[in-house]
């Protein structure tokens, strides 16, 4: 499948999308480009910065149209993100649960591990 027909995205499971978005839009500069809600609330965002995509979608949603998947709604596989430079991380860790401060690997990148404000770890890295 090397013809461009696949492509993954991550989609990670929050109680309410609004008090997750300002950790990707505002802080990692992802553009939310889709919603639904049911009247006042969020229940599923698709975000996007550059090529790369992110869809976030409420548990009660999920619990809701497929019972079977619910238990999978727990955070549970962190999120790997590269970056040029931990620059907006190091502003995220303000005012996010840092898991894991910011080190040095001995293979040679720099990481942090944050918990985005819908249970999800976020593991960030730079080759900085």
């Amino acid at each position: 499948m090397t013809d461009g027909s696949l492509r993954i995205t991550p989609l990670l499971y929050v109680d309410e999308i609004e008090k997750s978005l300002p950790f990707w839009t505002d802080g990692l500069g992802f553009e939310k480009t889709m919603d639904v809600d049911d009247g006042s609330k969020l229940l599923f965002a698709l975000l996007k910065n550059g090529e790369q995509e992110l869809m976030l979608n409420a548990r009660t949603l999920i619990q809701q149209e497929s019972p079977a998947v619910a238990e999978f709604t727990k955070p549970n596989a962190p999120v790997y993100v590269d970056l040029k430079n931990l620059d907006p991380v190091r502003q995220l860790a303000k005012t996010n649960e840092v898991i894991v401060p910011e080190h040095k690997t001995n293979y040679g990148t720099s990481e942090i591990i944050l918990r985005e404000p819908g249970g999800n770890l976020v593991w960030f890295a730079s080759r900085e």
